[in-house]
């Protein structure tokens, strides 16, 4: 993001936390020796130079409110970071404005949880806060269920005797998942944006044609939610979709990846929306072409250290925790994960699309380095589903592209 915004703005300053009482080096890497952007060490060491603060995840919601107070203007989650963080507070906030939530409880305790999951089957165990301890769990074989809560007994230690745990129930019926990833001010959202289908941590294929009825009536009810927090920033949506009814399953209060990478890629009034959006005013966005693609890059590598990575694609692959070092290009991320960027294609075909991100994805050469191109018709399959279910995608192919490995 800083660097997509140092093409306008012409000079960015980064900052991000890495400072603890036992600090390591690899926590300051990211945005070192990058052009036009600039490592700060300390915000409060230029925090009166501040023209604009852009925030790109949750967890720093409460110095978002302070600059906002301060007179600063902040494109990010603030105070609304709640909604992505508290799995049991979202959805109280979904059934007051009557939007359909999935049968859930909440149980406290790691002790509990595995009484209530032995009678149990077929069920999604979600966990508030600590994503870092645990990711969504689907529960539907004991054996398999046993060995995670074993697993979590230790990963939380004495927390899981007072952990809270909330637990849905599976959507009936046939359901695709689709998404909005769009952006609000004040609570208003723009006309246009972009929105399509993910294949978790493979692909993304998404479109900025006019968003399906059911698509655009949902996101706007969440918006209203929003309008509470004043909200200025990115967001996007999980929305699983039946014949009869949308279900808002997980929000994300941040710039996501898939995939911001095709909004740096595609939005070519980028740095204008925002601007404008921090200051509280909202502009249209305006795209170059109708259709993105997306392919996730990851390595086993980079999970213990920084890997070095070659681009000849510049203009089509963005990296997470960029930084440069003796005229050598290198990505870090935080040691849990394998996945490092994308690799983007834009086109006014979903085919033209896709074969860009996929001579994205070629021009890459790191350690290690994985990329799944058969995922796209896995992707591709979602989007005639969505066509089933109303979500039209105008404009499409018939989408018979055989994609291989």
């Amino acid at each position: 993001m800083a660097e997509r915004l140092a093409q306008d703005f012409g000079s960015v300053k980064y900052w991000s936390h890495w400072m603890t009482g036992f600090s390591e080096a690899k926590d300051f890497l990211p945005g070192l020796g990058l052009p036009e952007v600039e490592r700060i060490a300390d915000i409060y060491d230029v925090y009166d130079e501040i023209d604009c603060a852009i925030f790109t995840d949750v967890g720093a919601g409460g110095i978002q409110e302070r600059m906002r107070k301060d007179g600063i203007a902040v494109f990010g989650c603030g105070g609304a970071q709640v909604l992505e963080l508290d799995r049991y507070y979202f959805r109280q906030s979904l059934q007051e404005k009557g939007m359909a939530v999935a049968n859930y409880e909440v149980v406290i305790g790691l002790e509990e949880l595995r009484k209530v999951l032995k009678k149990r089957r077929d069920c999604y165990v979600k966990f508030s806060y600590f994503r870092s301890s645990s990711e969504t769990f689907h529960a539907k074989h004991w054996p398999t269920t046993q060995l995670w809560l074993d697993d979590l007994a230790v990963i939380l230690g004495p927390y899981g005797y007072i952990a809270h745990f909330l637990i849905e129930d599976p959507i009936d019926g046939e359901a695709i998942e689709v998404g909005a990833d769009i952006f609000a001010v004040n609570g208003e959202i723009p006309e246009n944006g972009l929105w399509g289908y993910e294949q978790k941590d493979s692909c993304f294929l998404g479109t900025t044609n006019p968003m399906p009825d059911r698509l655009r009536y949902n996101t706007l009810q969440f918006a209203e939610i929003l309008k509470e927090y004043n909200y200025r920033g990115v967001f996007s949506t999980e929305v699983r979709v039946t014949k009869d009814e949308e279900y808002l399953t997980d929000p994300t209060m941040r710039f996501p990846s898939p995939p911001s990478e095709l909004e740096c890629a595609m939005m070519t009034n980028f740095s204008d929306v925002v601007w404008e959006g921090a200051h509280g005013n909202l502009i249209e966005p305006q795209y170059s072409h109708r259709y993105g693609a997306m392919l996730v890059l990851k390595s086993e590598w980079i999970i213990e250290h920084a890997l070095a990575v070659d681009f000849g694609r510049s203009d089509r692959v963005y990296l997470h925790g960029h930084f440069r070092i003796d005229g050598k290009d290198f990505s870090i991320v935080p040691e849990e994960f394998r996945e490092f960027g994308g690799a983007v294609g834009v086109g006014d075909s979903l085919e033209g699309a896709i074969e860009e991100a996929i001579d994205a994805a070629e021009s890459v050469s790191a350690h290690q380095l994985q990329f799944s191109v058969s995922s796209l018709n896995d992707a591709m399959e979602a989007i005639e589903k969505g066509n089933d279910l109303g979500l039209t995608w105008s404009g499409a192919p018939k989408l018979k592209m055989a994609i291989g490995e």
